[in-house]
């Protein structure tokens, strides 16, 4: 029996927004049968008006501070106002926003929860200068989180149940790091001319910098016959297909009008996103098929918390750490550490190395297991682990474009990487940051 991940969500809200509070749980457990039956993954949601219970001693906010509220055990924390601020508790401005602090501070200290925060636009009539001074609270709070992240407004319950259930499908695919399978591939005569054959190189000097026709969808590697890109975020594939498997995979991508588009890993070449199939075609003739698939970039990840430093460790000191654990396998080191042994800072750290906030948690390189499944197969692993590394690198915000991955070659277990890689650009006063690397990486 496979295990299920328990994922806890914590909720914060005055009670003028009970509505969508309700809606939350209603999309969660909707989630639970449906994707997150398929992720083996289960949300459990945690709040004041369900979760805790009578107590004496200390004010309100404080036993529930005790009881349900320490936020390094939430994976996730979703937030909501409209125009109730809430009441004062002596530590905070409402307890809404007590607890949203907490949840920043220990997103800072231990990378957990991540921060999703709601704001209704819904106009409303204001019958006492109470009401018009809370909402002006409302409006100062939601000022001061739009400076460090990424807020989203919506109009009324309804259009917040849509918006919530879109966002949490998305981070639902973007959660815990991307497991992809092995490809299969067509074995081709050495003569044949056939595009999707991959030519017979010795694997002493074989450097590769381009994957070709190579494509990742999903957890699945094919070769595409063509591939083009217009600027509006569109890309249409032709897959050839010769087998059962592959076509029934391909015809498992089709949408549906009832089911919201899945947001799927996709990588070709130097573009790696998450993407949703827009519209599969199958075409056949004789004994060939091929799908026709469209896909549609999803946005890049800028959010709340997307790129943020460590103490004196920069954003881009940590990115550079981070891409060397893509490429090399090469375990982050605290700077400074000089053989300190404090797991609790290595762990926060490590944290930061892996992401916050980002659509793909880094979690090492996957050549070693890579070169295993495919049994040593060069032709096949060198375009295949470049794939996968440009996915990675690009959606753990590691860097916006890459400028060259070279792989290769492999001597003695060995593979050689060079990586050059561009940041996004931050500021307008200065260039973007480059990663530039060569090195090492074992795959036995």
């Amino acid at each position: 029996m496979s295990r299920v991940e328990l994922l806890k969500v914590f909720l914060a809200s005055p009670s003028d927004v009970e509505q969508e509070r309700q809606m939350v749980k209603e999309v969660l457990d909707a989630v639970n049968r449906t994707m997150g039956h398929e992720k083996n993954i289960h949300f459990e949601i945690i709040g004041w008006d369900s979760d805790s219970y009578p107590a004496y001693g200390k004010d309100a906010q404080a036993i529930i501070n005790e009881q349900i509220a320490d936020m390094k055990q939430f994976d996730l924390f979703v937030g909501m106002m409209w125009n109730s601020f809430g009441s004062p508790t002596p530590r905070s401005g409402s307890g809404t926003e007590e607890e949203f602090r907490r949840a920043v501070d220990s997103l800072k200290s231990s990378g957990r929860p991540e921060i999703m925060f709601y704001f209704n636009q819904q106009s409303s009539n204001f019958e006492s200068a109470g009401a018009a001074e809370q909402k002006l609270k409302v409006l100062t709070f939601k000022e001061e989180i739009q400076k460090d992240g990424l807020t989203f407004d919506y109009d009324g319950p309804e259009d917040f149940r849509s918006r919530f259930q879109l966002h949490i499908e998305k981070w639902l695919i973007q959660h815990g790091p991307t497991v992809l399978t092995a490809p299969h591939v067509e074995s081709t005569p050495e003569s044949s001319t056939n595009e999707r054959s991959i030519p017979k190189v010795d694997s002493v000097s074989e450097v590769i910098s381009n994957s070709g026709m190579w494509i990742l969808l999903k957890s699945q590697f094919s070769e595409a016959i063509e591939v083009s890109e217009s600027g509006d975020q569109k890309i249409l594939l032709k897959i050839p297909v010769s087998e059962a498997s592959e076509d029934a995979f391909f015809r498992s991508l089709q949408p549906s009008q009832y089911v919201r588009h899945e947001l799927l890993p996709f990588a070709h070449q130097n573009v790696g996103a998450f993407a949703k199939v827009l519209e599969a075609k199958r075409t056949s003739k004789e004994n060939a098929a091929v799908w026709e698939l469209t896909l549609e970039l999803d946005e890049e990840n800028s959010g709340f918390g997307s790129d943020m430093a460590y103490g004196n460790t920069s954003a881009d000191e940590l990115a550079t750490m981070r891409a060397r654990h893509i490429l090399l396998n090469e375990e982050p080191t605290r700077p400074g550490r000089r053989g300190q042994n404090n797991q609790l800072e290595d762990g926060f750290f490590g944290a930061f190395v892996q992401g916050i906030n980002t659509r793909v948690i880094v979690q090492g390189s996957v050549f070693p297991a890579l070169w295993k499944e495919l049994r040593g197969n060069v032709a096949t692993f060198l375009p295949v682990a470049r794939l996968w590394s440009v996915f990675h690198l690009i959606t753990s915000n590691t860097c916006q474009y890459i400028l060259d991955l070279k792989l290769g070659p492999i001597r003695n277990g060995v593979l050689q990487v060079y990586f050059r890689g561009q940041r996004r650009k931050e500021c307008t006063n200065r260039d973007p940051y480059i990663i530039e690397f060569k090195g090492i990486c074992s795959l036995d």
